[in-house]
């Protein structure tokens, strides 16, 4: 009797769920509202199809991006630098060590507020576009080329006596861009940026075997230099 009665309960639920799974399939087929059964505050058919139109635009996705890097003034002395060899040339459009980076942290866009207190009222108003940083973490290969690239940009910043070079001599002017790896096509993520390095940081281990990360640091300068 016990082993009857645990059977007629378990052959309930089986056609329990049955029957949900049935008016879910009905539901996607038909988009006609099933009660009980609601997401978003819409029914299952609803967002079924709502997912199926926003998944055929396909998605962005973090890890398919480049960012191409070049001297600004292409006729100074840091263009002709043969130690740098992370800049996009005229015999080099695509620079291979591009791969290289393997995150970017960039600033889409950053304005400053100012407030202004009226009694127990504040009002908030924009007053001008921000410059950011923006970091870069390089891997690099066994022949260092990533590190004697940085290495060689910041001597063209700073002379031996200490002075600081003009700007048109060390900006560097730096475009990020995504790609759809379906169908290859190629979107610039953002306008061009000038800037200047800032800081080069690594750090090694005997506990590692993994590739040696150099985290970059970026001044960015004035937002409508490009």
């Amino acid at each position: 009797m016990k082993n009857k009665l645990l059977s007629d309960i378990g052959n309930a639920a089986i056609t329990a769920l049955k029957n949900k799974a049935a008016k879910k399939l009905s539901e996607q087929k038909t988009g006609k509202p099933t009660q009980g059964y609601t997401i978003g505050g819409r029914s299952v058919g609803q967002a079924f199809r709502l997912y199926k139109e926003l998944n055929k635009g396909g998605f962005l996705k973090q890890s398919h991006f480049c960012v191409a890097i070049e001297p600004y003034n292409r006729q100074g002395d840091m263009a002709k630098d043969a130690e740098i060899s992370i800049f996009r040339t005229t015999s080099t459009p695509f620079n291979p060590l591009w791969l290289l980076i393997t995150s970017v942290d960039w600033p889409v866009f950053q304005a400053e507020t100012d407030a202004q207190k009226v009694s127990a009222l504040s009002s908030y108003r924009l007053t001008s576009q921000n410059c950011s940083e923006i970091s870069i973490t390089f891997l690099d290969n066994q022949h260092a080329d990533v590190l004697q690239s940085l290495t060689a940009i910041a001597k063209h910043q700073f002379n031996p006596d200490g002075t600081l070079n003009l700007p048109s001599s060390y900006a560097i002017r730096m475009t990020p861009y995504l790609f759809d790896h379906h169908n290859q096509q190629v979107r610039r993520f953002a306008m061009p940026m000038l800037v200047a390095l800032q800081s080069v940081q690594t750090s090694t281990s005997t506990a590692e075997h993994s590739p040696i990360e150099l985290q970059t640091t970026w001044m960015q300068f004035d937002k409508f230099m490009r």
